[in-house]
């Protein structure tokens, strides 16, 4: 410690005891300057036996063969238990709560991570720039620490901090660098860089005038959800009077699904503009809680340790809520995106995607069960037999995300040349190959280009299709006809063509005879109903005309009348051939009618020799009758 002591003096810079120390100041660095201390966060195991008892005693083994070779005369060392902290440790699942390394645990929220984590808190430079530190334990004893000893095997993760701004935007950047120790002693660094940008001037004025404009579609949007819904309450009112189709439900849903999103929108713009409005104020205020700290004044180390982390952690909750609210924000504009193009299937010619989709579902749906099986097996399989060589393999997790990356920019991490050797891997990688990519792959690919080839085949079919541009020049005329000759609403008026007899041609005399009620017409005048007839019937698909037919049209009509007049004949001879084999009938039903009286007035049974003779000759039917 008392070797150490004077280079801890030149390195703690600022105090009046220094003033003599001569130092370079370098030029300050642009676009951003650090004005903070960096900080670690440290995050530690509690202590705990090995799981597999043999591990303990090699700890102990090593320990002692340590201690022989570097522990003997002339040389001595420590107590084993002051060195305990040097010696490999298995840890628990649990986190530490004793202080460390004379820190105790941070007991309040820091850095938007609770209080569970438990995290030891330090400056950077108190650990790298001294090799020993005099701190107290939490016996209030004073220790000599080796710097060396603030990372070891209870050490679950260390994360480096440290906040910059920029003189030119006004941004305040926090800059985090967090090292994950697994079990394996295997050390995963990751970093982030998180703004507070402050927004101020004309960006502010900008800014205004975008949320005003949200403002205002959020309220259009809104009247149309309105609008919407009125209409189908009428509907629903008319099906309980009338009867009649039931609204559909995908049309309650739609409504109920705009009303949650353009409320969601409005909330977020409501939330975010406090936040943007006071972003310059909030800057102003956490800049100088640092830069006004007093570092080199007689206040106690723990007050200024307070108060610079309560400076750094205001600005980690600044962030936190702006990135809530970027969060949410982007999740209602995917959504708005997702119901945009839901809405151009109001089109045939713009609804290419969503005809899409909707015609492969099925079938993607069906192909997915044998993909996710092909897919799934594959990983298990490279997971089980490679991961402990490749780390991008190590997890089924990384396996499916390495496999998915290969598929989009192949090869990827399946090369055949890297294992030229290992038979195993490439017949792995043939195979993953072959059934993922081309097979596959250019199955999906089918059933997208099959659904696509239906949907341009029923688009050519249809009559009724047009442009987008020439059907939105259409929209805009009929609403100026609505306006100028006040026609009917068309769902109106469709209902009410709907309910004429199907042999009554629409004309405008039946179209003064529709009524919205009993006495008010759909049609102020003949005129109007004229117009809207000579409107319509300008479209090949709605028009019609009174040409006589030609062509193979005239000479299937001439074919049906010819057929119609055979009919008739025909019908006409029937007709006097049963009247009359009927006539000829009643005679000889007369005759027998007449023999039977007379065999009645004679009041004896007449022998059948008796029978008149001369009776016309008769079926055996009539014959057996007779007799």
């Amino acid at each position: 410690f008392y070797q150490q002591r004077p280079v801890m003096a030149l390195k703690s810079g600022g105090s009046t005891a220094n003033s003599e120390v001569k130092r370079t100041l370098a030029d300050f660095s642009f676009p951003s300057m650090q004005i903070s201390p960096a900080l670690v966060t440290h995050q530690r195991k509690q202590k705990a036996n090995c799981s597999f008892g043999f591990s303990q005693d090699v700890i102990s083994k090593l320990v002692e063969y340590s201690e022989i070779f570097r522990c003997q005369e002339p040389y001595k060392c420590p107590s084993r238990e002051e060195r305990r902290g040097k010696f490999p440790t298995c840890p628990s699942s649990e986190l530490s709560t004793t202080p460390y390394f004379g820190t105790a645990i941070k007991g309040d929220k820091f850095d938007n991570v609770d209080t569970e984590s438990k995290l030891f808190i330090e400056y950077l430079s108190s650990v790298s720039w001294h090799e020993i530190l005099v701190r107290g334990d939490h016996t209030a004893r004073q220790s000599v620490l080796q710097s060396d000893d603030f990372v070891n095997s209870l050490t679950e993760s260390v994360s480096v901090m440290s906040l910059y701004y920029s003189i030119h935007d006004g941004i305040t950047t926090r800059l985090k660098v967090t090292f994950e120790i697994d079990a394996g002693a295997d050390v995963t660094s990751t970093h982030s860089i998180d703004n507070y940008v402050s927004i101020f001037g004309t960006t502010k004025t900008n800014y205004l005038f975008a949320l005003n404009m949200c403002y205002f579609s959020i309220g259009v949007m809104m009247l149309d959800n309105v609008l919407l819904g009125m209409g189908l309450w009428h509907d629903i009112v008319a099906y309980r009077k009338a009867g009649g189709p039931f609204p559909s439900i995908v049309s309650f849903l739609l409504v109920v699904v705009d009303t949650c999103v353009i409320l969601t929108v409005l909330a977020t713009s409501v939330l975010a503009w406090p936040a943007k409005a006071t972003s310059a104020t909030n800057t102003e205020a956490i800049v100088n809680s640092v830069l006004t700290l007093p570092w080199a004044t007689d206040v106690a180390y723990s007050d200024k340790k307070d108060d610079y982390l309560a400076a750094f952690d205001s600005v980690g909750t600044e962030i936190a809520f702006n990135e809530s609210v970027d969060s949410v924000s982007m999740i209602v504009a995917l959504v708005v995106l997702v119901r945009s193009i839901s809405c151009t299937a109001a089109h045939p010619r713009i609804a290419l995607l969503t005809s899409t989709v909707t015609k492969a579902i099925n079938d993607f749906l069906h192909f997915l069960i044998i993909c996710l099986v092909v897919y799934l097996g594959l990983a298990f399989v490279a997971t089980w037999r490679f991961g402990a060589k490749r780390e991008d393999l190590s997890t089924l997790a990384k396996t499916c995300q390495t496999m998915f990356d290969s598929l989009l920019g192949p090869p990827g991490a399946f090369t055949l040349y890297d294992n030229k050797e290992n038979l195993e891997y490439t017949y792995f990688v043939l195979l993953y190959w072959l059934s993922l990519f081309f097979f596959m792959l250019n199955f999906i690919l089918a059933i997208i280009v099959d659904a696509y080839a239906k949907v341009v085949e029923e688009n050519e079919a249809l009559e009724v299709e047009q442009s987008v541009w020439y059907d939105v020049a259409a929209s805009l005329r009929i609403c100026y006809f609505r306006w100028r000759k006040q026609w009917p609403k068309h769902t109106q008026l469709i209902k009410k063509i709907e309910g004429l007899p199907r042999s009554q041609p629409v004309t405008s005399v039946a179209l003064m005879s529709l009524a919205s009620n009993e006495t008010k017409p759909l049609f102020k005048n003949p005129d109007h109903a004229q117009h809207w007839m000579e409107y319509y019937a300008r479209y090949d698909f709605l028009g019609f005309t009174t040409d006589e037919p030609e062509g193979p049209q005239q000479e299937v009509l001439d074919r049906l009348e010819e057929m119609t007049l055979q009919t008739k004949t025909r019908f006409k001879c029937i007709e006097k051939v049963t009247e009359d084999k009927i006539g000829a009938l009643d005679r000889k039903l007369d005759k027998v009618l007449d023999a039977l009286n007379a065999i009645r007035d004679r009041q004896a049974p007449t022998p059948r020799s008796a029978l008149p003779d001369s009776l016309p000759e008769a079926s055996r039917p009539e014959r057996d009758f007779m007799e």
